[in-house]
């Protein structure tokens, strides 16, 4: 975290969310699919669907789990749901084989697996296609959810160069500053992966890098490449440039400022995703904010309508809260 500069960077952007309207599954579809779901998993089973291609984003039971108990290592508990819900998740055995574990963690109050499954074709990873599933200690599946994307058919041939890709960065976060990117290693791998020397940007700790990845959008998929362009201490961005057209596609700061903020809901979740919102509240409503602040410390979780914290033995006192100091 850091203080903002004047000038400030530039806000995040994602083409996709350009599109006015994003065409849903048909409400027979979808009950058609929940009755499905239902008759296997019972009827507390709920999903919540991906808006942008209508496959399942999270699975989960209210009444209890969506698997039996199991000896089986987690990784191998999910991978077996999976395959025997191909149908429902929209993929294929090829498309299953390539989720690959990106690594798991477990929680030690409760003993309960987190594992990671991220989406790759033909070697190249797909940008945001993770599965994420939560395994208890006795190896049953509590919940499964994330981004993914079945279906995926393009050709691996692109028009521009990874430095072609990294001058587009430039262009779209320095227009001022004239960049001929020097290669430092590359181009390894299926993705093609690339390191720059800093140029102009020498004041930054981290070379530039750019590498192919697939980016879905609605109805379609693009090859792109993955820029991380160090401009300053305070503007590192991940930025996607089309690898046909050159233009850009997605960019976001990686550089995160000290201004308590996170993601919510505006909505019903089934119809939109989340947003980021500042936790400053309104002057009138939540003049504390949600975030309260003293001497310079965010120490409490809440405001004058809540405090957020845990309450594992129900007394509504002494429970864990998230602190941050800035």
């Amino acid at each position: 975290l850091t203080s903002m500069v004047e000038s400030g960077p530039l806000p995040d952007f994602d083409i996709r969310l350009q599109i006015n309207e994003i065409p849903m599954a048909s409400s027979e579809t979808i009950n058609m699919a929940m009755e499905r779901i239902k008759k296997r998993f019972g009827e507390m089973a709920t999903v919540r669907w991906n808006r942008l291609n209508g496959t399942p984003r999270h699975l989960f039971n209210y009444s209890g789990y969506l698997t039996p108990p199991s000896h089986l290592s987690p990784e191998e508990v999910v991978r077996g749901f999976l395959k025997d819900n191909l149908n429902l998740y929209g993929l294929t055995e090829e498309e299953l084989t390539d989720l690959m574990s990106e690594g798991s963690y477990k929680t030690r109050h409760n003993g309960v697996t987190h594992l990671l499954l991220k989406q790759y074709y033909q070697g190249i990873s797909v940008f945001q296609g993770v599965l994420k599933a939560n395994v208890d200690s006795e190896g049953r599946i509590l919940n499964i959810g994330g981004q993914y994307y079945p279906g995926i058919r393009i050709p691996l041939t692109y028009h521009l160069s990874a430095v072609d890709a990294l001058k587009a960065a430039t262009v779209d976060v320095a227009p001022d500053i004239v960049f001929e990117p020097e290669i430092l290693s590359g181009h390894s791998g299926v993705d093609m992966t690339t390191v720059f020397q800093k140029g102009p940007f020498n004041r930054t700790d981290a070379f530039h890098r750019a590498s192919l990845v697939i980016f879905p959008m609605q109805n379609q998929f693009r090859l792109a490449w993955q820029v991380i362009l160090h401009k300053s201490s305070v503007e590192r961005y991940i930025i996607l440039v089309d690898a046909e057209t050159g233009n850009i596609l997605y960019r976001s700061n990686m550089v995160k400022f000290n201004q308590p903020q996170g993601l919510v809901f505006e909505e019903d979740p089934d119809d939109a995703g989340q947003v980021t919102k500042p936790f400053v509240g309104d002057s009138i409503a939540s003049p504390l904010g949600w975030l309260h602040q003293e001497v310079g410390v965010y120490s409490t979780l809440g405001g004058n309508n809540v405090c957020a914290q845990e309450d594992r033995n129900d007394q509504n006192d002494g429970g864990y809260s998230p602190s941050k100091s800035n």
